[in-house]
């Protein structure tokens, strides 16, 4: 029970050969710059600008695809998507070289049910 039956001398299908695995340089996306106002108005838009670098030290493939960047405001540094406000997206589509940038200027409103929280850091 349990066993695979296998032809004669079929019961040792075993080899060893030495495999060279190499590390692969990976890429490594921060967020290098925010540029934002220092207040902004509950129902009122206001304009940020953000800078994402390949801090890495391997490219994004062009072949990548696409990727969103979530914009949300936080009263601390730490992301916490259930308190945070979420303010929407922006979708990168293609690759980034190391050492290479992307900035993004977007336009956003502060939704009134926001009223009550105080500062914001981006």
């Amino acid at each position: 029970m349990g066993a695979v039956h296998e032809f004669a001398n079929e019961d040792n299908n075993i080899s060893v050969a030495p495999l060279v695995v190499g590390a692969a340089n990976l890429p490594n996306l921060i967020v290098s710059q925010v540029v934002a106002p220092a207040q902004a108005v509950i129902g009122q838009g206001f304009t940020m600008s953000y800078t994402v670098t390949n801090a890495g030290t391997g490219d994004v493939p062009p072949r990548q695809g696409t990727w969103l960047d979530n914009i949300y405001l936080s009263k601390d540094q730490f992301l916490d998507v259930s308190t945070d406000l979420y303010l929407g997206q922006v979708v990168h589509t293609g690759g980034l070289a190391m050492n290479q940038s992307y900035t993004v200027s977007e336009t956003y409103n502060i939704p009134a049910e926001s009223s009550g929280r105080t500062t914001f850091s981006c």
